[in-house]
């Protein structure tokens, strides 16, 4: 689980660098 979410954390930081709105909303 604990590397699930640290890769997740990462995608959501790539992708609120392309993008303006949050990862998570968007999920």
């Amino acid at each position: 689980m604990a590397k699930l979410s640290k890769r997740k954390q990462a995608l959501t930081g790539l992708v609120e660098r392309n993008k303006p709105y949050p990862v998570m909303e968007a999920l």
